[in-house]
């Protein structure tokens, strides 16, 4: 599965114009409909682990192309947060209106705009 995982990034990284569904990632990295259980659990794994996230409708993508990051939130007492970024960088504040149900210490997915 290591050589699947290999094509999907690769294809992710350097040819996706946008997120996709499954099936239309499996036709673009060539995988055979015998294999397709394989590309399933190798998202899934990939998404556990942040190098993808899945967005609506099943449409799974990078973040760093979808100016998205993924980490750990960090909530002050004022009821904002900041997002310590799995791939490093500078931390992504949240402000305490955006915070939804998050809870210190959840990993979040949080969408970027501009450098505020």
């Amino acid at each position: 599965m290591s050589v699947l995982r290999d094509r999907v990034l690769a294809y992710f990284q350097a040819e996706s114009p946008h997120p996709l569904k499954l099936r239309d990632l499996g036709k673009a990295v060539g995988v055979p409909d015998e294999e397709y259980g394989d590309l399933r659990r190798l998202v899934r794994q990939l998404e556990h682990e942040g190098a993808v996230v899945r967005l609506r409708g099943n449409r799974y993508g990078p973040p760093d192309r979808l100016n998205l990051a993924v980490g750990r939130l960090s909530v002050s007492p004022g009821g904002f947060g900041f997002v310590s970024r799995e791939t490093g960088g500078e931390d992504a504040f949240v402000g305490a209106q955006d915070m939804g149900t998050a809870l210190h210490g959840d990993r979040v997915v949080v969408r970027l705009y501009g450098h505020r």
